[in-house]
């Protein structure tokens, strides 16, 4: 999936948590924005394999560990932004490799093209889902 799919569902998930949390969200967006795309490391970091280490829940639960010691709604933006980023990667037929290193299955939830269209609507919606979330917590509702 493009960087523009990750972090717009990275921010969507953000605003989500914070509404039905009732927290100020931008502590949380921002954590989640900065970290949504470092799953993708792996691309630099050749030995790593893509869709494995940095795409697993072992990876994630690392970041809940973080968020253990540092509670914060830095450190939960960054589960959020992590975990949408590898909910968006099952999302096409590569998947990702969940439960590495105890299983290298690769789970994928259905074939959505790189930016094809399938991609594009779950962008676009989630920049909507995004923009009524700012309206809901601006109007006086958080």
């Amino acid at each position: 999936m493009t960087r523009t799919t990750h972090v717009t569902v990275a921010i969507t998930a953000a605003l989500g948590y914070s509404i039905l949390v009732g927290v100020q969200g931008i502590e949380v967006v921002a954590g989640a924005v900065c970290s949504c795309m470092i799953p993708d490391i792996d691309q630099k970091i050749k030995w790593l394999g893509h869709r494995r280490q940095t795409h697993s829940i072992l990876f994630l639960a690392m970041f809940w560990l973080l968020w253990m010691l540092y509670p914060s709604g830095v450190t939960i933006g960054l589960i959020i932004g992590i975990w949408s980023h590898m909910a968006i990667d099952m999302l096409n037929s590569k998947g990702i490799e969940l439960y590495y290193p105890f299983n290298t299955k690769n789970y994928s939830l259905c074939s959505l093209k790189y930016n094809g269209i399938g991609e594009k609507i779950i962008r676009y919606v989630s920049v909507g889902a995004s923009l009524g979330m700012i309206g809901w917590m601006v109007g006086g509702r958080l």
